[in-house]
């Protein structure tokens, strides 16, 4: 009658765990993993390290933040509830961030710092500390939609079969 306990999954302890990992976890991958990109372009030349790089990005820097929302939901479903709102907080900043030096400097400006910001060193601060972790906790958050939406489609099937017998 008097329940003290949030029992729909709402937590935000869970929240900030899951805002710190789908962010985290992604960076500490890529940081480890970048070696093997410029490995690839020192050997290979231009169109194979173009490719190498588009397939780091793709799946060690922005697509790793999906995977691990879908292993999240594996090992802990209920995590679902919180963990499809991580993405709000980044990509809230990113927006800010990105209107920002839009009207500060141009669009034009805005879009080669916070996408493609060259081969200059400072240039990058923006693309790792902002873009990425915004699109990680954008893409852990729709892993634990998908999966969570497949779990329910799953269990809605089974149960359709077994009112059929």
């Amino acid at each position: 009658m008097f329940d003290t306990e949030l029992t729909d999954g709402y937590s935000f302890p869970s929240w900030l765990v899951q805002q710190i990992a789908a962010v985290a976890v992604p960076a500490i991958v890529g940081l480890l993993t970048s070696g093997l990109a410029e490995h690839i372009e020192e050997r290979r030349g231009y169109p194979l390290s173009v490719i190498a790089n588009v397939l780091w990005y793709t799946f060690f820097v922005w697509g790793i933040g999906f995977y691990l929302g879908l292993l999240v939901y594996r090992l802990a479903p209920r995590a679902a509830t919180v963990g499809r709102w991580v993405w709000v907080l980044p990509v809230g900043f990113f927006c800010f961030a990105f209107l920002d030096d839009t009207f500060r400097h141009s669009l034009g400006y805005a879009i080669t710092e916070f996408f493609n910001p060259g081969p200059n060193g400072e240039a990058w601060w923006a693309l790792m500390g902002i873009t990425y972790p915004a699109c990680s906790a954008a893409l852990y958050s729709l892993g634990m939609c998908l999966a969570s939406r497949r779990a329910r489609q799953r269990t809605a099937a089974h149960r359709s079969l077994r009112s059929q017998v």
